[in-house]
């Protein structure tokens, strides 16, 4: 453990007993929990876009999580990691207790990072600026201005509204998706129009499986790494004393 007089990482333990609702979800989340819950909110992040629709992603990472947990006790672990992180990232000088702390702090950056950015970002403006409504697309608002002043482009407008079904249509196959996208191609170009859907959901089921192995895989290589930093330390408090 390190210990340091600087200011520490909010521990989970601390947060839990600081919260009046943590009595609710009384089940224990281990370490590698907390990874498998963090690692799979990534994946499917990347598939289906950030969203808070706790109970498909629990359908999502139920199977692959080392322990059973209710989709309740799942996004209120969620929402304490969210706090957890953006209490830890108000501090200048952050010292992490142990290996595992440093590897949920990491996993956090790269889900709520930005999302910290922009709201830093807008806390700071001096503007007024009034937000769409709920539900509402930004680019919507933009698209209504731009409407009153100078006309609709009828070509255009075919042109966008031909390729919006499409797209719909691909939006059914999240993870082949994905897949596409690491090599810069657009699935929906090049698939949707060759294969037919029986094929496409065929495709998908193997690509889900394909980036659930991914990432079990890269879960078990942060585990290793975990370990591995566990005997550095040891080894170097047995060499120190």
């Amino acid at each position: 453990m390190i210990k340091n007089n600087d200011t520490q990482t909010v521990s989970e333990e601390e947060e839990v007993h600081a919260s009046p609702s943590h009595n609710k979800f009384g089940k224990v989340f281990r370490e590698e929990d907390e990874i498998g819950v963090l690692e799979g909110l990534y994946v499917y992040w990347k598939c289906n876009g950030v969203n808070h629709e706790w109970k498909k992603y629990h359908d999502f990472i139920k199977d692959d999580l080392p322990h059973h947990f209710s989709s309740t006790q799942l996004s209120e672990k969620i929402r304490r990691l969210r706090l957890k992180f953006q209490s830890n990232s108000r501090n200048n000088n952050i010292h992490f207790r142990n290996a595992h702390e440093s590897l949920v702090f990491d996993l956090s950056k790269k889900l709520w990072e930005q999302e910290l950015i922009s709201s830093s970002s807008s806390s700071s403006s001096t503007t007024n600026t009034t937000p769409p409504a709920v539900g509402r697309k930004i680019c919507d608002a933009d698209a209504d201005a731009d409407a009153d002043g100078a006309g609709d482009d009828d070509e255009e407008s075919i042109k966008i509204a031909s390729k919006k079904p499409q797209k719909q249509e691909f939006d059914a196959y999240p993870h082949l998706s994905a897949l596409f996208d690491r090599f810069g191609f657009s699935a929906s170009k090049y698939l949707t129009c060759r294969l037919n859907k029986k094929k496409l959901r065929k495709l998908e089921k193997h690509s889900r499986k394909l980036i659930m192995q991914e990432n079990q895989l890269l879960l078990q290589q942060m585990l290793l790494r975990k370990k591995q930093c566990a005997l550095v330390v040891s080894a170097l408090k047995k060499f120190n004393s």
